[in-house]
């Protein structure tokens, strides 16, 4: 998913490595513009992203395998996740 500010937002099977030492090991991944792999603001998903969406209001639901993020989950965060515009929860 292409953001306004000209990162990517990349849904994964939880392991994608980096340029360099950055080996991020998360169901969504950060990319950007020159090619640098990054977490997220809202952290380490446990599980794969298979679907991303950006809503009118900028936020963007994220939906896969997913229980928890940053090891917090709870019965609102089954298989699916809702971020802020900045990709924070």
């Amino acid at each position: 998913l292409h953001l306004p500010d000209g990162r990517t937002l990349v849904g994964c099977n939880g392991g994608l490595n980096g340029t360099g030492s950055t080996n991020v090991a998360s169901g969504l991944v950060v990319v950007s513009s020159a090619g640098a792999v990054s977490l997220p603001a809202a952290g380490q998903f446990n599980a794969n992203v298979q679907a991303l969406l950006r809503q009118p209001d900028g936020k963007i639901l994220v939906a896969g395998g997913l229980t928890t993020i940053n090891g917090a989950g709870g019965s609102g965060r089954v298989r699916l996740a809702r971020l802020n515009a900045d990709l924070s929860l």
